[in-house]
């Protein structure tokens, strides 16, 4: 029995779909020595890319838009409530903001100042308002920075992923 490397790494990754929704795609000819477990990751793996998402994505332009009208308005809000410090002494207080402001707005209006702004709002790929501990989550992965600007094929980034949501484009009221 031959055993190849992305068998034995994707037997380690075992619950990584349950992390985040993310499955390794399985070898088809691993079929042939692993049917039981390999049957039900390939359909896993094919039910998770054919996600229905329940609005227009928005676009990178529109994201990094309001990410920008964001970080502009925390360190606006930082210098408001630390005059005397220079943005060296507390070089955290903005992001502190930053993480505050987009998790209590996104939990109250479904989206942040500079995502209203640009007709955002973020919603769970089920089309619900997200949970407050969903939200925290996201929140604490844009801060990261890495999880926000690698991007699937659908535009959504691997902190929405991870937490089941995506940025849409608000629809508008007439």
């Amino acid at each position: 029995m031959k055993f190849y490397a992305s068998q034995v790494s994707h037997s380690t990754r075992g619950n990584a779909s349950f992390v985040g929704g993310w499955t390794p795609s399985p070898s088809e000819n691993c079929v042939t020595y692993w049917p039981s477990w390999c049957q039900a990751a390939l359909a896993q793996y094919r039910a998770a890319m054919s996600v229905e998402l329940p609005g227009e994505v928005a676009s990178l332009g529109r994201r990094a838009g309001a990410l920008v009208i964001d970080w502009l308005a925390c360190l606006l809000v930082a210098k408001l409530l630390a005059p005397a410090l220079e943005l060296g002494e507390a070089p955290f207080l903005p992001l502190a903001i930053f993480f505050l402001e987009v998790t209590l707005l996104t939990w109250f209006v479904a989206a942040s100042f500079g995502q209203r702004l640009f007709r955002i709002e973020v919603i769970g790929i089920d089309g619900q308002r997200l949970m407050l501990w969903r939200i925290i989550v996201r929140t604490a992965l844009i801060c990261l920075v890495i999880p926000a600007v690698v991007f699937d094929s659908d535009g959504r980034g691997l902190h929405d992923r991870a937490i089941g949501s995506v940025a849409i484009l608000r629809k508008r009221s007439n």
